[in-house]
């Protein structure tokens, strides 16, 4: 077992960054009067991993089109060269960490409210609103991500959605509610594909959904490893 500033020590990090990556599931470890003792393994497994700070995240327009083409879709805002080269990271990238930091700059907001839950199904049915797919092993073992749903919508659309369902600012959001950046559209009603469901429910923070959105972030980029096409 090690201590924060072992840990810290180690991964060369800062202790504020070791903390956040015990709250972030990244490190197990177990609470020692104010300090942490990190399990040798959890910690011996990061150090061996890529960091994501050393890979650029991509532009908005470019991480939804990976997103579009690891879910089988297209891109239409995009030149054929530009998904060509989309394809490539698609097959030749693997790791997980890789992709977190690839996809940090996916949404041009993120905000959090409380709705009440007899308003939810209404909120979820508006073809303004777009849920994240959560593939079939992930949604068995998650009732409720992080505690909040993750939906997605135009920045045009956002005021009015929060007028019209009655969505409130609160220190206990049930409704995660990111904006769609400018020039990537969705169909109406359409879900977020599952590469970037995958981040969003690993941004949440809790071991449990980061836990879950690791393992879908492998499948949705496993899904296309063998991308020739």
């Amino acid at each position: 077992m090690h201590t924060t500033a072992d840990a810290a020590q180690r991964l060369a990090v800062t202790p504020a960054r070791v903390r956040a990556l015990i709250r972030s599931g990244h490190l197990e470890a177990m609470r020692l009067g104010r300090d942490w003792l990190i399990d040798e393994q959890s910690l011996a497994l990061l150090v061996e991993r890529p960091r994501p700070a050393t890979h650029r995240p991509f532009s908005a327009r470019v991480a939804w089109a990976a997103a579009q083409e690891a879910a089988g879709s297209t891109s239409p805002w995009m030149s054929s060269s530009e998904r060509s080269r989309v394809r490539v990271r698609l097959r030749d990238e693997s790791s997980t960490d890789v992709w977190r930091a690839r996809l940090a700059r996916r949404a041009d907001s993120l905000k959090r409210y409380r709705i009440h839950p007899a308003n939810l199904a209404v909120l979820l049915s508006d073809d303004r609103v777009h849920e994240a797919v959560l593939d079939e092993f992930v949604a068995a073992d998650l009732e409720v991500v992080g505690g909040s749903r993750l939906l997605w919508c135009a920045s045009g659309d956002l005021d009015d959605l929060v007028r019209g369902h009655g969505l409130l600012r609160s220190s206990r959001p049930n409704v995660a509610l990111r904006c769609l950046p400018a020039g990537v559209d969705l169909r109406a009603g359409a879900g977020v594909p599952p590469l970037i469901a995958a981040a969003d429910l690993c941004d949440e923070g809790d071991a449990r959904s980061v836990r879950a959105g690791e393992r879908m972030l492998a499948r949705a980029i496993g899904s296309r490893g063998a991308c020739e096409k």
